[in-house]
């Protein structure tokens, strides 16, 4: 089979050339991960949260990688490493759900100056799971975002953790100048090489709401998420050398051309725009039959959820509800689902949309069973959506 060097100078070695100065040294790409859980057989509704949004992140990757598990050596339940994030700010997290989906990792979120000490007992405890294995910790985002104190705590943590368990591994950091640059990084380490190229999926990267859902879209799918300016591609200065004039560029821009021409096919086979903004970035290059676009964000990701999760010839039985309102919940609800080869349904935080709990309702009717898990505290979604979900798909609500 051939295989498509992405972008010249930027193929297999991204994985290397990406990692900032400080990490002990680049680790070898993990093993992609392309196992989804085993079938559902009872419909279960559970709330996944904990008293800030730092716990909640925390409970989600304790109920994927349960203590249990790990301590019993269970095949497939340790995670080969995990994702940092700042917690007050989506911006460099957007696009993580694909690299959460790929190498098996869930997504914590911390203060930028700070790891709290309940994110580091969990990095610690899941690093003692992988005993003996590659254990790798990666920041997303630049030290404004996520500080040096932060890493240089993470690293003497897994100092101390790698002496007491064996694993080996680094601490490295994934940013770019900004969020645009950040994602096509993100993209390079997910795919150094390909074979006839991934999909594109395109999404406003000035909003959460529109990447998450396309992230989840592109781990079912093996794609990967760039972002545009509202609803126009990134600009950045290109300045002139030797007195010549300083020109523009744009991140995005400058991927999709090279990896295009690459890969010898056009905007209208490999991109597909996730929500109005990004669809109108590439106005007239993306059909029609390519563009996932609703009247707001929720029926945007309801729109995704349609087209790629529950449809007539495949249901997924893995479905994460995060608060369409505030990012902190949903991008820990994005890499936790994509993971699970699921689907994310964005909500009000007192009403699911009415289209969606009928499209859970028709597919329940029709034999399918679902695993449903709600990001974030009562605050945050409360009881009534939760229970429309439960009535919806005849669930049991998990406590």
């Amino acid at each position: 089979m051939s295989h498509i060097a992405r972008r010249g100078s930027l193929a297999a070695a991204a994985a290397i050339a990406v990692v900032l100065a400080g990490a002990t040294g680049a680790s070898a790409a993990a093993t992609p991960n392309d196992d989804a859980p085993a079938p559902v057989t009872k419909s279960t509704v559970e709330r996944l949260s904990g008293d800030t949004r730092a716990r909640t992140a925390i409970d989600a990757a304790q109920n994927q990688f349960p203590t249990e598990a790990l301590d019993k050596g269970v095949t497939g339940t340790s995670a080969a490493g995990v994702i940092i994030a700042r917690q007050d700010d989506f911006a460099d997290a957007l696009t993580a759900s694909t690299l959460a989906d790929s190498w098996n990792l869930p997504i914590l979120t911390t203060k930028s100056g700070e790891l709290y000490a309940d994110v580091a007992a969990e990095v610690q405890r899941l690093a003692a799971g992988a005993a003996g294995k590659e254990f790798n910790v990666y920041i997303v985002g630049g030290e404004n975002a996520v500080t040096p104190a932060v890493k240089d705590a993470l690293e003497a943590l897994k100092v101390d953790t790698a002496a007491a368990t064996g694993s080996t591994g680094n601490v490295e950091r994934y940013a770019g100048k900004d969020r645009y640059e950040t994602a096509v990084k993100i993209a390079d380490l997910v795919y150094p090489t390909v074979s006839d190229g991934p999909l594109v999926y395109l999404a406003d990267g000035t909003d959460f709401a529109d990447a998450l859902s396309a992230g989840t879209i592109a781990a079912q799918t093996n794609g990967i998420v760039l972002l545009t300016n509202h609803d126009e591609l990134d600009e950045y200065t290109v300045k002139g050398g030797l007195g010549g004039e300083d020109t523009t560029a744009s991140y995005t821009g400058k991927y999709l051309e090279e990896y295009l021409n690459e890969a010898g096919t056009a905007y209208s086979e490999k991109v597909v725009a996730i929500g109005g903004p990004a669809a109108d970035a590439v106005d007239g290059k993306v059909l029609a039959a390519q563009e996932i676009v609703g009247t707001d964000r929720y029926d945007t990701a309801l729109k995704g959820l349609k087209k790629y999760f529950v449809n007539g010839t495949n249901v997924t039985d893995q479905i994460a509800v995060a608060s369409g309102v505030t990012a902190a919940d949903a991008v820990v609800a994005s890499a936790y689902i994509a993971n699970h080869d699921g689907a994310l349904l964005l909500t009000l935080p007192g009403d699911v949309h009415d289209d969606a709990t009928k499209l859970l309702s028709d597919a329940t009717v029709s034999g399918n069973f679902f695993d449903i898990k709600v990001f974030g505290g009562p605050a945050a979604i409360g009881d009534a959506a939760v229970n429309e979900l439960v009535t919806a798909t005849k669930a049991t609500l998990v406590k």
